[in-house]
């Protein structure tokens, strides 16, 4: 016997199963296919409806009318050193932020807190600065720009 006619039943064998892996492989996974394309019907279906919500929900956004709010406020101060800096800013910052933020844009006065706040006088570590602004700005973000000068003894009543 030669080699070619010993290895022909085991290549037919393997053609053989070969032919019954093709055969039985739909049979085997038809059911999973077609749970595979329901669910992707499925799936396409709910796309459509959620971007049909989408847009719907884009055009009530785009005919709701716009309140604009203080969001956030930033107080940045120049000072003789970082420290008393730094502390203006901060209780600046503070007291801005308890009176504006959530305040509709409409209702801050750029006058009365130019008013308020300029020529202010602050006691940091028993010296007394004044406070002179320099830029106020009113937007979602409100910031106020500004620097300390300490106040010469002389002069501190008359603010």
């Amino acid at each position: 016997m030669s080699r070619w006619q010993r290895a022909l039943p085991l290549l037919a064998s393997f053609a053989m199963g070969f032919a019954v892996a093709i055969w039985l492989l739909p049979v085997m996974a038809g059911p999973t296919v077609q749970r595979l394309r329901l669910e992707r019907d499925f799936c396409l279906a709910r796309v459509e409806t959620l971007e049909a919500e989408v847009a719907r929900l884009e055009q009530a956004e785009r005919r709701r009318p716009v309140v604009c709010q203080v969001a956030r406020v930033r107080a940045e101060i120049e000072g003789p050193d970082e420290r008393v800096a730094l502390e203006a800013a901060r209780r600046i910052q503070k007291e801005l932020a308890a009176e504006q933020v959530g305040r509709q844009l409409e209702n801050v006065s750029p006058v009365i807190l130019y008013g308020r706040y300029h020529g202010r006088l602050l006691e940091i570590d028993g010296i007394t600065y004044q406070l002179s602004v320099q830029v106020l700005l009113i937007g979602p973000e409100l910031a106020l720009l500004g620097r300390v000068e300490p106040v010469e003894k002389g002069t501190e009543g008359d603010s």
